[in-house]
């Protein structure tokens, strides 16, 4: 195996860098424990101001990172620059927050005299998707660096670049200290090293199939997971909703980053008094969509991320189709081999069809008519994933009262689904299990200690 990038934009070449064998992925697990019993006996400033080293890296380096996601991904260069952007701030939170997060609290009862503690558990994997390629693995790695673990990071086969330069960021922030490496490794040798003694967790960002996997193996070694898996979200409109801001929040979440996005909204629906104004806002938005090269600043949508990912969407539809539903707004795509990919919006989906129980991974929605509550919530519910929904209404009180019906680990009023450093984020049932970001992030990879104290 060798970790590969391609432009998907022009197909051409970009870098390889060859998989590691059995014992150079064992050996980092065996650095990653050494500086693991130095790192966490460093004081929590000290860590902090290594977070706080790469905050200010990424920022000097804005530039030739986003250009490194475009390249080899495919987001459009704006977007890649706000993901960096967003690293920084994630970096910034966690060097305010951590303090407080970890501090000790104390439970003094009559009979009672205890101390909950926040200590770090050990090495730490990072199996890392492709999507967000810098994102995703800082939202993971920085608070369990900050709590005094060490971490590994296993990228996506079609990232090297973004590996290599977040590689040699860490590098420069911690010197020769192992606290962040890089696993070249294939799935066999993941395998492995999860079974390690020396591994203390694992969090994986990816697909259900992949979290079953890995979960299997953290289960059968009895090691810490967290899993952040797919999603097919809900964008509920209801009859009193700002149809004009809804419209506008459902292309920018389902269209971003080429429709590539775990969290985007893929199922909307609407309240059959507004459906009609609904669909025809949403065809005119789409047809303002600009198209064209990711490293052009006025483009929004480019092309998928690999020809393989852009043919299973295809299947999809055509699947789709074939059984019935409707295109409300693009045409057939039979471009097989291509990463090329126009928008499209499906009415008709069923149950029965590939769309109605698999994630959606690229620029395609599904319109969905409601009448009642109940109907909203039947459809909601009308899938195996739970990671996230956006509520649009006028009324918050209405609003609040069917976010707590929901069924999913985030959800938003009025606004489009965005992990935020200052928020936990995670999902339920096919989107995984347990939390990354906000305080419950950095307390994900911590040894809860308790110590009760007798007289």
């Amino acid at each position: 195996m060798r970790f590969t990038s391609m432009n998907p934009y022009t197909m051409e070449h970009i870098e390889d860098v060859p998989s590691m064998d059995k014992d150079s992925a064992m050996t980092l697990v065996d650095q990653g424990r050494v500086a693991y019993h130095h790192w966490r006996n460093t004081t929590l400033p000290l860590r902090l101001m290594g977070v706080q080293r790469i905050g200010k890296a990424l920022q000097t380096h804005r530039t030739a990172l986003a250009e490194a996601i475009t390249l080899e991904m495919g987001k459009p260069v704006t977007q890649s620059l706000a993901e960096v952007d967003k690293c920084v701030r994630l970096c910034e939170h966690y060097s305010e927050t951590a303090e407080v997060y970890l501090r000790s609290r104390e439970i003094i009862e009559p009979d009672l005299d205890a101390i909950v503690e926040y200590h770090p558990l050990g090495v730490i994997l990072g199996i890392m998707p492709w999507n967000f390629p810098f994102w995703q693995v800082l939202r993971f790695a920085i608070p369990a660096i900050a709590a005094g673990n060490t971490v590994i990071h296993k990228p996506a086969p079609q990232v090297p670049r973004c590996a290599r330069l977040l590689q040699e960021l860490m590098d420069q922030a911690f010197g020769d200290l192992k606290v962040f490496q890089t696993a070249w490794v294939d799935e066999e040798n993941v395998a492995q090293m999860i079974g390690h003694p020396g591994l203390s967790g694992v969090a994986l960002t990816g697909s259900d199939r992949a979290g079953r996997a890995v979960a299997s193996l953290a289960g059968l070694h009895l090691k810490v997971c967290i899993l952040e898996l797919g999603g097919s979200d809900p964008f509920i409109v209801l009859e009193d909703a700002d149809l004009d801001q809804a419209i506008q929040a459902a292309v920018q979440s389902r269209m971003s980053n080429n429709g590539q996005t775990c969290i985007a909204a893929k199922r909307y629906i609407v309240h059959e008094s507004c459906y009609a104004a609904f669909r025809s806002g949403i065809v005119q938005e789409l047809k303002q969509l600009h198209q064209g090269d990711p490293r052009s600043t006025g483009v929004f949508f480019s092309c998928l991320s690999r020809p393989d990912l852009a043919d299973q969407l295809r299947e999809q539809v055509n699947d789709a189709l074939a059984k019935g539903a409707t295109l409300a707004f693009g045409q057939p795509d039979d471009e097989l081999g291509t990463t090329r990919y126009r928008p499209q919006i499906m009415e008709g989906l069923t149950s029965d069809m590939r769309m109605g129980r698999e994630e959606v991974f690229g620029p395609v929605a599904s319109l969905y008519p409601f009448a009642t509550l109940d109907d909203a919530l039947r459809i909601a519910h009308e899938t195996r994933y739970g990671l996230g929904a956006s509520i649009w209404s006028a009324s918050p009180d209405r609003a609040m009262e069917l976010a707590r019906q929901v069924e999913a680990g985030a959800i938003s009023i009025n606004g489009i689904v965005r992990s935020d450093p200052r928020v936990p984020f995670g999902g339920i049932k096919d989107s995984g299990f347990g939390r990354e970001l906000g305080e419950e992030g950095i307390r994900a990879f911590c040894n809860i200690k308790s110590i009760i104290r007798h007289p």
